[in-house]
């Protein structure tokens, strides 16, 4: 489900704006509502998926492939969270 979010949220991304509005110093895009949703749901997924799956575990030879696949989703919704608030002139916490 994680991975279909993520796809929703590119999809939303790389579309063009249906419209933007230009009201001097603000740009405004249309499809903003849109991407808010998306975050909220990459969000929510997210949160869900971290606190079910244990994803740093003992690196055992039998594990290093799902150890990296797993890292590679964290990097993959990392990487596109930043890019949706950086949309909105947001940027992304280090640490909480």
């Amino acid at each position: 489900m994680l991975w279909h979010r993520l796809s929703i949220c590119w999809r939303l991304l790389l579309e063009p704006s249906p419209a933007t509005l230009h009201c001097n110093p603000i740009k405004v895009e249309v499809n903003a509502h849109a991407l808010c949703k998306a975050l909220e749901g990459l969000s929510s997924e997210f949160s869900a998926y971290y606190s079910k799956v244990r994803i740093l575990v003992q690196p055992e030879q039998h594990l290093l492939k799902t150890l990296c696949a797993r890292l590679w989703l964290l990097k993959a919704v990392q990487k596109t969270l930043q890019r949706i608030l950086r949309r909105f002139g947001l940027t992304a916490l280090n640490k909480m």
